[in-house]
């Protein structure tokens, strides 16, 4: 209530305040000036030539200068002759050991005997074939065997030659160690041993043409 009142005396003020003054109005005065001068932009003042360029003067190599001689020593030079160098050592090289060689199985007694059975066949042949008969054995017609004796190496050459069991006879003993002597026999054939081997081998010379 007491703020409804305060608000009225202050309304009741206000409107008993006499008028304000009249304000007078305020004039502003334009004033037109001339435009300014425009100012050109200068022209920049001209560049000087650029200077001519000289040809590159060519650069003369230096001449080389011989380096001065050593200066002579005072005292005398002693010149060593080189020692030869000792001879290299020579590198002696063991030999190699032998190949082993794979011998094959020794062959059947079997195969040995036909072997040797044909071997002795040919060199009863052979020995034949160079017998001559006497001739007072011819001419008597006498017939007498001389029994041979001798060894064959594997290469077929005759070692020892000899009589086992002579005969009555010189002439027939002589013809057949001959006919031997005369002979050439053939190396061992396969499956016969490979050593000397001795033959016994009867001689029957005949003086019997029929």
């Amino acid at each position: 209530m007491a703020f409804g009142i305060e608000v009225v005396l202050i309304f009741m003020l206000a409107s008993q305040s006499p008028p304000p003054a009249p304000v007078a109005p305020q004039v502003v005065k334009l004033q037109m000036l001339p435009p300014a001068p425009v100012e050109h932009a200068k022209p920049p003042p001209p560049q000087p030539p650029p200077p001519t360029p000289q040809p590159a003067v060519p650069m003369t190599p230096p001449v080389p200068v011989p380096p001065p001689p050593p200066p002579k020593p005072d005292h005398p030079v002693m010149h060593t002759k080189p020692h030869p160098l000792p001879p290299p050592p020579q590198v002696i090289t063991a030999p190699l050991p032998p190949a082993t060689v794979t011998e094959a199985p020794p062959p059947s007694p079997e195969a040995q005997q036909t072997a040797l059975s044909r071997y002795t066949g040919m060199l009863r042949a052979i020995v034949l074939s160079h017998l001559e008969v006497p001739d007072d054995i011819s001419s008597a017609g006498i017939t007498s065997t001389c029994t041979l004796r001798f060894t064959v190496a594997p290469d077929g050459s005759i070692l020892s030659v000899g009589i086992a069991d002579p005969s009555g006879l010189a002439s027939v003993n002589q013809a057949a160690l001959s006919a031997l002597r005369g002979s050439r026999f053939p190396g061992f054939l396969t499956n016969m041993p490979n050593h000397p081997i001795e033959f016994i081998l009867p001689v029957r010379v005949s003086g019997d043409s029929g």
